[in-house]
């Protein structure tokens, strides 16, 4: 069990060398910063000098050595919340985690303390758990991916799953580890891909390997229901989403072999142009949040499902100074 310090009980530019993969262009009509640094922390080869310079290796990624996949992450007070998904061999594998969305593989929620180091997990409904967010008294969780009712083949609705923070709190708070249940039914949404949260608003927005895509904001009420607000233009293959004040930072990433991309975007902005900036990152980046004026970001690189043949792999969170990234 962990406990909350409160003491209540919880607890671009050219690329040298040569020209880019295909996959690895973030964006048609963005430049991300792509030069090299010389000597990157983490496994190289370096993503691009000016991540090498901004981040730094954190806290270890916990799952991992269980056979679990690292996916979404949020904070909420010093408890960050990583949700991950059962690796499954028998599953289908596009290169990464999006092959398998939907698939049903069990899931959790690791919590790390921010402040102790204590950490702890509880299971969760079956799902890719691709995002997470905490907003009032509810955790939100990407859920399964459900049948529209229509044609064999034809798209599947995108789900969230909503669980009440005080259950969870109350399930770090107890020995062993307890199974979650969500409230409800799930939340049929245009994508759940990623989360965020900020004040009382939830983002949910859509992964998507062949171009940009957009992402929904949700008013959330008391008792957890979701109301449809302003719509979001995202980037391509984002897969995480940082809400800072003023600024939408998207964490971006497909396939093992290929770098990431961080995208700092004007805050409220509609469409990307108009204010994106984009550096490079290491493979495989995932879920990016905030905490105590850093941004930690995500990796499922490290995972054994994708260790073998990941461009970078990497078992620790990256942090940088959350000025220094809003503002790059």
């Amino acid at each position: 069990m962990i406990a909350l310090t409160s003491g209540a009980c919880l607890l671009c530019s050219s690329t040298a060398g040569g020209a880019v993969p295909d996959d690895d262009i973030a964006d048609e009509k963005i430049t991300c910063e792509q030069s090299p640094g010389a000597d990157p922390f983490y496994k190289k080869p370096s993503a691009s000098k000016v991540y090498d310079d901004m981040f730094s290796k954190s806290r270890a990624i916990p799952g991992l050595d269980d056979d679990y996949v690292p996916q979404g992450l949020a904070v909420w007070k010093d408890l960050m919340l990583i949700t991950a998904y059962e690796n499954d061999d028998d599953s289908e594998d596009r290169g990464d985690s999006e092959g398998d969305r939907g698939s049903g593989t069990s899931a959790r929620i690791y919590v790390i303390n921010l402040t102790t180091g204590a950490r702890d997990f509880v299971e969760i409904a079956d799902s890719h758990a691709g995002g997470i967010a905490v907003v009032k008294d509810w955790v939100f969780v990407e859920g399964k991916q459900v049948d529209d009712g229509e044609d064999e083949g034809t798209e599947r609705d995108y789900t969230i799953d909503k669980y009440r923070l005080d259950s969870l709190l109350l399930a770090l708070s107890l020995p062993g580890h307890a199974t979650l249940n969500p409230v409800g039914e799930p939340r049929k949404v245009y994508g759940s891909s990623f989360l965020a949260s900020s004040g009382d608003t939830l983002y949910a927005g859509r992964f998507n390997t062949g171009g940009r895509d957009s992402m929904y904001e949700y008013s959330v009420a008391a008792n957890g229901n979701l109301k449809t607000g302003q719509k979001y233009e995202v980037p391509k293959k984002t897969q995480g989403l940082l809400v800072s004040k003023g600024h939408f930072i998207y964490s971006t990433s497909h396939g093992r072999g290929n770098f990431s991309n961080v995208y700092v975007v004007d805050g409220g902005a509609t469409d990307i142009d108009s204010s994106a900036r984009c550096f490079r990152a290491p493979s495989m980046s995932q879920g990016i949040a905030a905490f105590n004026g850093n941004a930690y970001l995500l990796f499922e690189s490290g995972a054994r499902k994708y260790v073998d043949g990941a461009k970078n792999p990497i078992r620790n969170l990256h942090k940088a100074d959350l000025v220094d990234l809003a503002t790059y």
